[in-house]
């Protein structure tokens, strides 16, 4: 007998030698999942995670993953967004089911309430709670050296998480939004394409740079009560545009929740 031939699965398989956030292929979502070796530890980390989450059974706003370089941080906190994701949650509860199942909650130390029986639960709640969660790495989204604020980049990827512009916070919200709150933004994206030449997805930048009139009036007809002047004077000078913490993002996602189910989540990763 070969020793290839003693293993569960192929050992020629392909193995990603790090977690990448930003890899979302089919196949690397699969075989992250397939491939999570459940420790005891992690069982107990991650039953506590998502159950803390989905029962919002804290006031706090955050949790934090700590461990040493290598330790594993990058795929956990992969996983929580695995179990969380309607698209990846019934792969991912399945291979967390089956550790949970070999389980010991008779073991001195062990958490009695880590049952199969209790994860369908929690899986039942992912799938009637409506959970948005932003996934993203911190050093992907800041210029080079930038030493960009986190409540900028936060801002930015909730932002591009609604359909807006990624990285033009004043655009986004003075003027995406507002087209998008009033039913107008497909609308002003098509007029944008066909009167300008521009495609609005990946051009805005240049667009409003250099054409600024001509985008507001576009904006203009389509919700004639817009301050086409106040506008203008804003995002031409988008550091007027205060941005904080309590100023712009905790407003945004508050007024973001306020037209959600009232059992609705919204999580960064």
């Amino acid at each position: 007998m070969l020793l290839k031939e003693i293993y569960d699965r192929r050992i020629g398989r392909e193995i990603n030698p790090a977690v990448v956030v930003s890899d979302k292929k089919k196949e690397t979502i699969k075989a992250e999942i397939e491939e999570y070796v459940f420790t005891t530890e992690l069982i107990e980390k991650l039953f506590e995670v998502i159950d803390t989450v989905l029962n919002k059974k804290t006031g706090k706003s955050g949790i934090w993953i700590n461990g040493y370089y290598g330790s594993g941080k990058s795929h956990f906190i992969k996983y929580v967004h695995y179990i969380l994701d309607a698209e990846t949650s019934a792969l991912a509860f399945d291979a967390f089911e089956k550790a949970v199942s070999n389980y010991d909650t008779t073991q001195p130390g062990s958490k009695d309430n880590i049952t199969t029986s209790n994860l369908r639960l929690l899986k039942n709640r992912v799938e009637t709670t409506q959970c948005d969660n932003i996934l993203f790495n911190v050093e992907d989204e800041t210029d080079d050296g930038s030493q960009e604020r986190l409540t900028r980049i936060f801002l930015n990827m909730f932002n591009k998480f609604r359909g807006y512009n990624p990285n033009d916070i004043s655009l986004a919200i003075l003027l995406e939004k507002q087209l998008d709150q009033k039913g107008k933004f497909e609308a002003f994206k098509k007029e944008i394409e066909s009167e300008l030449g521009f495609d609005w997805e990946t051009d805005a930048a240049t667009v409003a740079a250099f054409q600024l009139n001509d985008v507001l009036a576009i904006a203009k007809k389509l919700i004639p009560e817009i301050d086409v002047v106040s506008m203008h004077s804003k995002l031409s000078n988008p550091d007027s545009f205060k941005i904080g913490i309590n100023a712009t993002l905790i407003p945004e996602l508050q007024a973001f929740l306020k037209d959600k189910d009232k059992e609705s989540i919204v999580y960064y990763f």
